[in-house]
């Protein structure tokens, strides 16, 4: 069974796509047993950093530790050097780091779970590159890169960039489905819905999404930092809903398109993950959002391997 490529982008930033990314992936790894492989498009590294110490991050990251080589071969960046510059350095079988997050003896923790990571040189690329060449070279790269991948692993999961640049679509070209993640309040309600439309006039314009899809592959919602206190948070959510409906009314997302619950609570635990290099699960495993996560999961995996194959009623 070919791997479903799903890419987790929306052009606010501060809404859980990275923690959504790591964690879910961390959940269908290490709970349902999926073979997963988290690909880290986001020059801030942060899918990267979640899940790599320090030392280990080191390795492959320019310029932080002396006594490690500089390797741009072994992350994302290079796969779009060498589509720019007609090079071939780019060695997936080096770059991929098997069963992450390790601990300090270097065993792996999580064994179905894999990490293409990040370089803070993917910054530099945007600014160099013609339209004409990303078109032909850059926007089909990674889903090339990637082919080879697709019956090893069940789910590929990619963390965009925090924008719809030539990178950020180079990852909805590669992807199967998109998912958005969001926060529930004002801002970043009107920004989920300015970016639905965003891509939606990207796909029509640019053909960024691939041309077996009918309309936008925008076919999950997740909601994080929901806090219960109040109303506002609700208020918020109902208002999701009823943008999501209006979108899935004139064709701006799949049909299918849902709200995946439970929304992720606010918690401080989650915070703790990324100092700690683990997926929450692994951190604390008993916390608010462990349990949250484990649920969201759980409706993941129902509304990707159920639902989107089921016929629309």
């Amino acid at each position: 069974m070919s791997a479903k490529v799903i890419a987790f982008i929306n052009f606010k930033g501060g809404v859980g796509k990275s923690s959504n990314v790591v964690n879910i992936g961390a959940c269908l790894a290490h709970l349902h047993r999926r073979r997963v492989l988290l690909v880290d498009l986001d020059a801030q590294c942060s899918t990267t950093y979640s899940l790599l110490r320090p030392t280990e991050f080191n390795a492959i990251d320019k310029k932080r530790d002396p006594e490690f080589p500089y390797r741009p071969h072994v992350t994302t960046y290079q796969i779009f050097h060498d589509s720019f510059r007609g090079t071939k350095s780019f060695e997936m079988e080096s770059a991929i780091k098997r069963g992450v997050p390790y601990d300090k003896s270097r065993a792996e923790l999580i064994p179905l779970l894999d990490l293409l990571p990040a370089s803070i040189d993917l910054m530099r690329l945007e600014g160099g590159i013609a339209p004409h060449v990303f078109q032909y070279n850059i926007k089909p790269s990674l889903r090339k890169a990637l082919e080879p991948l697709l019956n090893r692993y069940d789910y590929i999961l990619i963390d965009c960039p925090p924008n719809i640049y030539y990178i950020a679509q180079a990852g909805i070209y590669a992807a199967d489905y998109l998912v958005v993640p969001t926060n529930p309040d004002y801002l970043s309600i009107s920004a989920f819905n300015a970016f639905c439309e965003l891509v939606k006039d990207k796909t029509d314009a640019t053909t960024i999404v691939r041309s077996r899809f009918q309309g936008c592959p925008i076919a999950a919602v997740t909601i994080n930092r929901y806090n219960r206190i109040g109303i506002a948070f609700d208020t918020a959510i109902s208002e999701l809903y009823t943008k999501l409906y209006d979108l899935i009314d004139q064709q701006v997302v799949h049909p299918q398109c849902i709200v995946l619950d439970p929304p992720i609570r606010t918690d401080v635990r989650m915070n703790e993950t990324v100092s700690e290099h683990k997926p929450v699960i692994l951190h604390r495993p008993d916390s608010i959002g462990a349990v949250d996560y484990s649920m969201l999961t759980s409706a993941f995996i129902k509304h990707f391997e159920v639902t989107l194959h089921s016929p629309l009623l």
